[in-house]
């Protein structure tokens, strides 16, 4: 299960967005549960920390929502024009995870969540907390790094390039040019590929028996066929050992 809070246009957080941590700690006299198994009962407040949530936050602060009939709400005639709430924010993951989907059909439901964490902007304290979770949705970044997983019948991890290894050295956005930093942490086979927000193949960087320590690797800004990759934001991404990293380049040029 994926919970998703609510931003608003600038990234700050929905007064009504539900905060964590949650509670899952159902008790056997709970009979209003018919379908209770004690198996759910794993994450109790008190005594305990609960369940981490939300997951991820997706805009759902003022959004221009359709109606029944067809159409638009119409702010004059009808008194709202936009609506609020994480049942706004909500579809707009669904949606991204569809797109997901469609760039790698073997994704779990666990991979999609893993990639849609990491790929997040943070927005809060360090790491997880319990009104951002994970940051604001990247649709580009996730569905390139669910294309870049190339899972099928395994699992992946995806971690985000802060502190994993994979970094950029020179200017981003950048003019055409890339210097990137792949450090790895023991010797064995890596590759590294850069991707566009379609989550379509662009350039493979490097892919070979990789000596542990750091790497220096140019992407010149050309795709396969040697051809100038156009304008706009691409995912460079680093796997190695069942362990995906994803940094965001953006291509000026």
């Amino acid at each position: 299960m994926i919970t998703i809070g609510a931003t608003d246009s600038a990234d700050g957080i929905g007064s009504f967005s539900s905060r964590g941590p949650a509670e899952w700690d159902f008790t056997i006299s709970d009979t209003s549960y018919t379908n209770y198994f004690p198996v759910w009962a794993d994450y109790p407040f008190s005594p305990g920390a609960g369940l981490l949530k939300p997951d991820v936050c997706a805009p759902g602060v003022k959004i221009l929502s359709c109606k029944k009939g067809g159409g638009y709400w119409d702010a004059i005639m009808e008194g709202m024009a936009n609506w609020d709430g994480t049942s706004m924010a909500t579809p707009h993951v669904a949606g991204l995870v569809a797109l997901m989907l469609r760039a790698n059909p073997d994704l779990t439901p666990a991979q999609a969540d893993s990639i849609l964490e990491a790929t997040a902007l943070p927005l809060g304290a360090a790491g997880k907390d319990t009104v951002f979770g994970s940051g604001r949705v990247r649709a580009p970044e996730a569905v390139a790094a669910a294309a870049a997983s190339g899972v099928s019948g395994g699992t992946a991890a995806v971690v985000p390039a802060a502190g994993s290894g994979l970094r950029c050295a020179g200017a981003n956005p950048g003019r055409g040019s890339f210097e990137l930093w792949y450090d790895v942490p023991a010797a064995g086979r890596g590759r590294v590929a850069v991707y566009n927000i379609a989550g379509q193949l662009v350039r493979v960087l490097a892919d070979d028996c990789l000596r542990a320590g750091r790497h220096r690797i140019i992407w010149d800004g050309r795709n396969t066929a040697g051809q100038a990759a156009a304008p706009g934001v691409y995912l460079a991404t680093a796997r190695q050992g069942g362990v995906t990293c994803a940094l965001r380049l953006v291509n000026l040029r």
